[in-house]
């Protein structure tokens, strides 16, 4: 719904027409995205239009940050472990391949 936000204010209704939800499953995400204050909604005659409010998501960003330092160490230590589980598992093989020729 964010990502939809992301491009141009939108209605509830045109929200809920791209989702395989109830509209009333869409206002209730739009209600705690509104109390959150990740969007806005603003009533325009019948409609209500949403539209995101980005210094909140500034915020969500900025407190995300320290998370997302971490998760990119741990993946590169992972990536790390990985590599040399392959060279190892590798030279296994070079060396069983050489015992079996050697016989």
């Amino acid at each position: 719904m964010l990502q939809l936000l992301l491009e141009e204010p939108s209605t509830v209704g045109v929200l809920a027409e791209q989702f395989s939800v109830s509209r009333q499953a869409i206002s209730l995400h739009v209600r705690v995205l509104e109390e959150c204050g990740a969007i806005a909604v603003e009533n325009q005659g019948r409609e209500r239009v949403c539209r995101l409010e980005p210094a909140t998501l500034a915020k969500v960003s900025a407190w995300l940050d320290p998370f997302v330092v971490l998760w990119d160490q741990r993946f590169d230590q992972l990536e790390d472990f990985l590599n040399k589980q392959e060279e190892e598992s590798d030279e296994s093989v070079s060396e069983q391949d050489g015992i079996h020729e050697g016989s």
